[in-house]
Order: C-alpha cells, then sequence, then structure tokens
C-alpha cells in the first residue's frame, strides 16, 4: 500500500498531549505515524518505530478534537478518533480491521459499533427492498416487510442518539454514513436523503477534521447532478457550501476543490458559477493564485476572444497565434516538468494526424524555464510549439490566466474561445460533433 504524502506539522507539547499506547505485532520493527487532517492537508502528530514485540506509543494534542490517520510504513493504515482520550490499542491482524480492539476510548468503541450496525443494517435494507415487491398485496407479509425495513433505515439514527452529543463519534459517524449513502446511490443501489446535506454546517471544525469533507462534496454532487439534472440546483448546493464558511482560506480551499471537480466532470456552469461566486465576494480576498484560476471565466469565458499570443524561440516560421490560419486551433500550457503533461504527450501525438484531416492545428506553450529542458520535451512535435522560459509569468500564461498544467483552449481560426477541453479525448468528441 502507498504511504501517504502527507505535510509534517512539528509541535511541541509534553504536558498538553494525549498517547496512543499500541500493540501491533505485525508491525515489528516498523515506522508508524500519527496524522489529523485539515482540508488542505495532514499535520503529523508523532511518529516512532515499534519495537520487535510490535509496541509503540504516539502523541497527539489535547486540544485536537477529530479523526486521524495511524498509519505503518509499506503496510497499511487505520482511523482512529481523537478526543480527549489516552487509549490502548491492539491490532492481532494488519488485514482485518474487525480484529481492531479499544481500551480507555469510548470514542473509538462507539465509532467501531456504529460501522458494524451501518453495515449490517445496510445490508438488510437492501435484501427488504428486493423482497418487498414480492409481497405486494398480501397484507400481513406485506406490513411485516414494511416495517422491518422502517426499522433497518432507523437504525443508524436510533444508535447516534444513544450516543453523547458531545462525543466526536456522533458526529463522524452522522457524515461518514451520509457519505457511505451517497457513494452507494453513486453505484446504483441503496437510497440517501439528499436534503441532509444541508444541514452540514460546512465552517464546523469537526467537518474539516474528519479528513471526509472532499470525498462528501465529490459524491454529493455527482448524486445530486445526475438525480436533478438541474442547474438551479447545483447552484444553490453551492451557496450552501461557500457561504457557511466564514474562514477566507477554508474558503479558497473548497471552492478551488469544486471548482477543478466540476471542470473534471465537465459541469461547466457548475464551475463558472463557482468562480463568479469567489470574484464577487466581499468577504473574502482572494489570493493571486486563485484569483488567476477563477478569473479564467470572466475573461476566459467560452465566445470570448483569447488574447494574441507571440511565438517565442518556436520550432515553425510562424510568429503569431493570430496568423495560424488552421479552422480550429487547440492552445496547451504544458511542461516537461509536469507529470500528467508528459502523460498526455502520447496522446496528442496519437491524435495529431486525425485531427488535421479535421483542420485542427496544435499549439503548444511551454512553461519550461530553460532551453535545454524545453527542446527535450518538445523534440518529437509535429505542431507549433513555444516558450519564453519564463514559467508562469511568461506573457502567454499570465494573458490566458494559467494556474495549473496542462490547461487547454479550443479557439477557431479567428481566435475565439470554443471549448475549454479537460482531456484529449474531449477534443476528439467535440471535432466528431461538428461533422
Amino acid at each position: 500500500m502507498r504511504f501517504l504524502v502527507i505535510v509534517l506539522w512539528l509541535l511541541s507539547y509534553p504536558s498538553e498531549a494525549q498517547t496512543i499506547t499500541a500493540h501491533f505485532p505485525q508491525a515489528a520493527n516498523r515506522e508508524v505515524r500519527l496524522a489529523g487532517f485539515t482540508f488542505a492537508a495532514s499535520p503529523v502528530f508523532s511518529q516512532a518505530t515499534a519495537d520487535a514485540s510490535g509496541n509503540f506509543k504516539l502523541q497527539f494534542p489535547k486540544e485536537y478534537s477529530g479523526a486521524a490517520l495511524l498509519e505503518i510504513k509499506g503496510m497499511t493504515s487505520v482511523i482512529v478518533l481523537l478526543n480527549n482520550e489516552n487509549l490502548g490499542m491492539i491490532w492481532p491482524n494488519l488485514t482485518d480491521y474487525n480484529s481492531v480492539s479499544f481500551t480507555g476510548s469510548a470514542e473509538n468503541n462507539a465509532f467501531n459499533g456504529g460501522l458494524a450496525i451501518y453495515r449490517e443494517s445496510n445490508a438488510k435494507k437492501l435484501g427488504l427492498t428486493y423482497l418487498l415487491p414480492m409481497y405486494v398485496g398480501e397484507d400481513k407479509k406485506q406490513q411485516f416487510f414494511e416495517s422491518e425495513l422502517q426499522f433497518q433505515r432507523n437504525a443508524m439514527s436510533t444508535f447516534l442518539s444513544s450516543i453523547p452529543e458531545n462525543a466526536y463519534s456522533r458526529y463522524y459517524l452522522q457524515i461518514r454514513s451520509f457519505l457511505s449513502d451517497l457513494q452507494q446511490v453513486a453505484k446504483g443501489s441503496g437510497e440517501v436523503d439528499l436534503a441532509e446535506f444541508y444541514k452540514i454546517n460546512f465552517s464546523d471544525l469537526r467537518l474539516e477534521r474528519s479528513g471526509l469533507t472532499k470525498e462528501l462534496l465529490d459524491a454529493y454532487f455527482l448524486v445530486a447532478e445526475a438525480q436533478s439534472q438541474n442547474v438551479a440546483e447545483v447552484k444553490k448546493a453551492i451557496d450552501h457550501v461557500l457561504l457557511k464558511i466564514s474562514n477566507p482560506e477554508l474558503k479558497q480551499d473548497v471552492a478551488e476543490h469544486l471548482f477543478k471537480n466540476f471542470e473534471q466532470q465537465s459541469l461547466f456552469q457548475a464551475s463558472e458559477y463557482v468562480a463568479f461566486s469567489m470574484l464577487n465576494s466581499t468577504d473574502c480576498t482572494l489570493d493571486g493564485r486563485r484569483e488567476a484560476l477563477f478569473e479564467q471565466y470572466r475573461k476566459m469565458a467560452k465566445g470570448q476572444i483569447a488574447p494574441e499570443i507571440t511565438f517565442v524561440n518556436s520550432n515553425k516560421n510562424v510568429k503569431h497565434l493570430s496568423q495560424v490560419g488552421s479552422k480550429y486551433k487547440l492552445v496547451v500550457f504544458g511542461a516537461g516538468w509536469c507529470p500528467s503533461c508528459q502523460e498526455e504527450l502520447p496522446k496528442l501525438q496519437s491524435n495529431y494526424d486525425k485531427w488535421k484531416t479535421k483542420n485542427l492545428e496544435i499549439v503548444y506553450i511551454s512553461l519550461d524555464t530553460d532551453a535545454e529542458s524545453y527542446k527535450a520535451f518538445t523534440a518529437n512535435s509535429a505542431w507549433i510549439t513555444s516558450s519564453d522560459y519564463k514559467s508562469w509569468e511568461g506573457q502567454a500564461a499570465r494573458d490566458y490566466y494559467i494556474s495549473g498544467t496542462p490547461t487547454m483552449y479550443l479557439l477557431d481560426r479567428s481566435n475565439r474561445i470554443l471549448l475549454k477541453p479537460v482531456s484529449p479525448d474531449q477534443v476528439s468528441a467535440w471535432l466528431e460533433m461538428q461533422n
């Protein structure tokens, strides 16, 4: 299992620390570490090396209340809930989460109990939902199945009501079970009440520390868009998320995540709405990178005329973008140091001859900063290439508000923006639709 790259948070809290005392026999002599959650990062609280018997101790700040990831390097990881408890853990079989046990932790025992109830009730709901139509009209049997189905639907909420209101496990299980419901519906099974989304306060520190916010947003909008197919409903949900967040940095982080997710899903009206919401916000001053990201939709929207580009260190004689006479022009911003650009380059090459028959030319603007890297990256390019070696500060990158690579714009002969593709496949699909 890949060991996650996480941001190291150096803390000093000898007298204000809580501890996890653990015995994981299969983790003998392994590096272990404990990381909490924020929206943008995973701060590492402490790390240690298990002894020859698999014993180790980890610390975390007393004031931290939330979920955390306990990782055994090169092996596996497990979620634990932290809330002012010194706890013990025993995990005899690292391949079986059900073998984990806790001492001194009401939070984690409640968490484990909730997970078991959710799995059991979910399995029973699927079975009952399948059986119920077979007994419609048979009053007693139908009534029995309907009653049992309702009981299973209420099983999780009944369990949650037994947990103290100030317990983090109660909050975490609510969010996690709603997320799981969304994910099941996205896969084509189960049921979910989308109205529960509007009960969530996205400014709540408990949510940020759950580590579930990004998954929750992605799953909700995937299901909501598929079910409603109504842009107004999606915009309403975006407002609910962003207007609830008072922390400017968190608001920008969440807005950027939404924006990029909508772009990847080709939900351009939604991404445009996020961009304009942030640009017009009076309670959040955008940093330079986010301003450039969102400004694309103000000045680089479909139908606008794209800025002129003067080619520098080009492999062709043509000097300006406006001199490219093809019916369509695909302007691509990328760089040799960008892994995604390296992956995309073969796709551009494999499509190039086919696109030429559709009268499309590629213009590749490299953000490489030196001639050697630029030439190595574009050596096999049959299309127009250009690089001023100024990376993000280059004129073209600034004029087009480039904040990430690869970024593409599909233009017509007059440099009018037709599409902001997210992949070469989308370019091919768009071209096929024109004929």
